[in-house]
């Protein structure tokens, strides 16, 4: 598919514009703010939706509705239409920012139109300065998903992304089944002395079955009561959990707890939360912790000599820029330690909460077998101090910081309710000592069947995590392996057109690697090893590469479904002999196969383009300026102006009479200054105004004449012609009062005083500068008199055809 004819109406700094590159190639040249990326923008938002320059970092207060229309115009009336060839037929899409969602398709729109979208978002299309460096000098993530997205290889980084968080999630749940089952460990193995593994309990537990008579266990069961085979002492009327040992020890760990350890629980949780909060409102400083790699990557390349800052090509004193990035690395360094303290604080904090959840678990379970125990506010105290530590158990970033409120942090219902249950098991008389043994094997038992269930879910998950681990491992270097074979064959292509365009590098060699986060790219420096783009090479060669390496992904991707590229003004950096190659680049390997869209403001790279065959004069638009009123300024629609201009004044617009007639003016002044080789005064801001041209091309012209004559005479020719022509320039010149120098109010070239003219007063104005036009242009060939050099020196005046003048200006010696 390729662009027929385009038709753009309110849009960005465009009101109204119509191209028509009739399927070719097509090339838009003009001076910077010009509206030539507009009509980029245009194509763009035509196959998107979307407009790239106000999307992005650094666009949070621009809207697309508000700042996408022309000036003050309604997003109903701004549109973009084309009409496109496929196969032989033509259809026409257009997109409205009002529904900029929705593409207006006609009847006749093939079927392949939605696989033309979909390589559109993509942005294989378009390619602007900005977007070479996203290619060439951006670290390695940026790098990655501008090619995969390209290469539509984003399914890759979201499953990537689901693996490692499900790995993550997975790790988070072992490590805490794994202190849960330390816990129960301590639990089983503290009620004895002298016990540090399970063939020591065993001993343990068949010492007080021996002593209640019962024959020895060979092994630990969970099955298999502590107390089977033994029979039951006498229960006693009284009999009650509460006389359990484990259970005293677990009221008094508890009770402790509130007394010595809670306040410090809560200080500590408190700092933490402060912490994390703190470390939070630091958002550029996380943000230069994202990009420390790349700030002392950046700092490796900035000396006493540095006049730019070796990324994004900012002009910078080399004193200030190293002190810029040290400071950015300070601040990067500054918020690892705070959250490198906050990890340490965090792991703290979760194994005392830890501690405290597993004794109020317990003893909620010992009491939930008797019926006369109210359990409803411990319950609820162990899910609170759960939710606490499942909402501290993740990332920094992911930290749950939801207020605990006083009834939480000290409940004093809780807190009476142990010291009751102290104060009832203090009450009760002591079990004797075949009672205490008789209990200790049950409650042994049972702490032994919680650590043994705790033991098998903490191996399960475990094994769990860690075959998450090798799955998310050996998808790497599945992916890479893929990836490594796309990234070779788009890289050699990469090679050879790189060669192409810088024959002294022959041995120039290029590899892109993925690695877990992105992309790895290193090039080949004059046989000197390889090195990232950006630390060797120059700001041309590395536009170069990203030209390069742009071009082979779309020839990678080449697609029937979508033929066109669009070059935005992208060889800024590269000199003009590489310029030259690349032309020849386009030409040899490019345009046959997609149609090329092309915007520059360099008139000798326009000329090469246009030399090797890439683009025409005929689909080739020229922006002179760009105006407030009018938007781009044709070159085209200047040289036709005299004739809008009247049909404005029959209009009575005078104000629009006004604005047309300063651009035109302004236009065929500049180009008879350039055709004069007249001298115009240097402005470092290239703002030039029509006062800025009129003096030296009136003036020009007159000294040309002179010498026309002079020279022409001494060769013995006729000169009529030259004194017919110098005599109406003194009538031009004199209607526009320059010879005597007093200017006539009614012809003053003040385009601010025009617009309050009458009609009347302004078409004298529009007459005299007509007029001045007519005298620097030749009505039959339509071109501008020109000098031509030779050796530097002005040899000859004239017009493409000869009939309106054709003089040399070398006198016969």
């Amino acid at each position: 598919m390729k662009i027929e004819s385009l038709k753009i109406n309110n849009f960005r700094g465009i009101p109204e514009e119509e191209i028509n590159p009739g399927g070719d190639n097509f090339c838009i040249i003009g001076p910077n703010g010009s509206g030539k990326t507009s009509v980029i923008s245009a194509i763009d938002f035509l196959l998107t939706g979307e407009i790239q320059d106000l999307k992005g970092e650094g666009t949070g207060n621009i809207s697309i509705n508000k700042h996408a229309p022309y000036i003050k115009e309604k997003t109903e009336n701004t549109w973009v239409k084309a009409t496109f060839s496929n196969n032989g037929k033509t259809f026409e899409l257009k997109r409205k920012l009002s529904n900029r969602h929705k593409l207006i398709k006609c009847e006749k729109a093939p079927d392949n139109v939605e696989s033309m979208l979909k390589l559109a978002k993509r942005g294989q299309h378009y390619l602007s300065r900005e977007e070479i460096l996203d290619f060439i000098v951006s670290k390695q993530s940026t790098r990655s998903e501008k090619l995969r997205t390209l290469l539509n290889l984003s399914q890759i980084k979201e499953k990537r992304l689901e693996l490692r968080g499900a790995k993550e999630r997975l790790e988070e749940e072992a490590s805490r089944l794994e202190r849960e089952l330390e816990n129960f460990k301590t639990m089983l193995f503290g009620d004895f002395e002298n016990v540090s593994n399970l063939e020591d309990l065993l001993s343990k537990v068949n010492e007080l079955r021996s002593e209640l008579g019962g024959s020895p266990l060979n092994e630990l069961s969970t099955d298999e009561s502590f107390r089977s085979g033994i029979d039951s002492p006498i229960v006693r009327a009284s009999a009650s959990p509460l006389k359990s040992e484990n259970t005293k020890d677990l009221l008094k760990n508890i009770e402790d707890w509130f007394e010595t350890k809670g306040d410090k629980f809560w200080d500590d949780y408190d700092k933490l939360e402060s912490k994390i909060i703190e470390a939070r409102k630091e958002k550029e400083a996380i943000q230069e912790l994202k990009k420390l790699d790349l700030i002392l990557e950046g700092k490796k390349f900035v000396d006493e000599d540095t006049k730019e800052c070796p990324l994004c090509k900012k002009p910078w004193d080399s004193q200030k820029l190293k002190s810029f990035l040290e400071e950015r690395e300070k601040k990067a360094k500054k918020i690892k330690e705070t959250k490198d303290e906050i990890e340490k604080s965090k792991k703290g904090v979760l194994n005392t909460i830890t501690d405290i959840r597993v004794s109020v678990n317990s003893l909620v379970e010992i009491l939930e077998q008797h019926e006369s125990f109210e359990t409803q506010k411990l319950e609820e105290f162990r899910k609170n101090l759960q939710e606490i530590e499942e909402g501290l158990d993740k990332p920094i970033d992911n930290i749950s910081l939801d207020k605990i409120n006083e009834k939480e942090r000290k409940p004093k219902i809780v807190k009476n309710e142990i010291r009751q249950l102290i104060k009832k098991s203090e009450e009760i008389p002591n079990l004797n000592e075949i009672e205490n043994i008789w209990d200790k094997l049950h409650t042994t038992h049972q702490t032994y069947k919680k650590y043994r269930n705790s033991k098998k879910k903490s191996k399960e998950m475990r094994n769990l995590a860690e075959e998450m681990k090798e799955v998310y491992t050996e998808f790497l270097r599945s992916r890479n392996k893929v990836l490594n074979q796309t990234y070779n064959s788009i890289s050699e292509r990469f090679q050879k057109l790189y060669k192409k365009l810088h024959n002294d590098e022959k041995d120039f060699c290029s590899k892109i690697e993925p690695t877990e986060t992105g992309l790895e790219m290193k090039v080949d420096f004059y046989g000197e090893g390889n090195h990232p783009p950006h630390a060797l090479h120059s700001e041309g060669h590395q536009d170069s590469m990203g030209i390069c390496l742009f071009l082979a992904l779309c020839e990678y991707l080449n697609s029937d479904d979508f033929k066109l590229i669009m070059l935005d003004d992208v060889v800024m950096s590269i000199d003009s002999q590489h310029r030259r190659d690349l032309a020849d680049l386009l030409k040899e390997d490019i345009s046959e196969n997609f149609q090329l869209l092309i915007t520059t403001h360099d008139k000798l790279w326009y000329r090469h383009l246009k030399t090797k065959g890439v683009v025409s004069s005929k689909n080739t638009v020229t922006f002179s300026s760009w105006s407030l009123e009018e938007g781009p300024i044709r070159v085209d629609q200047l040289s036709d102006g005299w004739n809008r201009i009247e049909d404005l004044l029959e209009d009575g617009d005078v104000n629009g009479a006004a604005h047309r007639l300063r651009y035109t003016a302004e236009w065929f002044l500049r180009e008879a200054c350039d055709h004069f080789n007249a001298e115009v005064e240097f402005k470092a801001n290239g703002r030039w105004t029509l006062g800025d041209f009129m003096d030296p091309a009136t003036h020009k012209f007159k000294d040309l004449l002179k010498r026309a004559k002079e020279a022409e005479k001494s060769w013995g020719k006729d000169i009529d012609d030259i004194n017919e022509l110098d005599n109406k320039r003194k009538e031009i010149y004199k209607s526009l009062n320059i010879e005597k120098g007093a200017v006539n109010p009614n012809v003053h070239y003040n385009p601010n005083e025009w617009a309050n003219f009458t009609v009347t007063e302004l078409k004298k104005v529009v007459k005299a500068f007509n007029d001045l036009y007519n005298l620097f242009w030749c009505e039959n060939c339509g071109s501008c008199l020109k000098v031509s050099k030779e050796n530097y020196h002005e040899e000859g005046f004239s017009c493409k055809c000869g009939k309106k003048a054709n003089w040399t200006l070398s006198k016969d010696n």
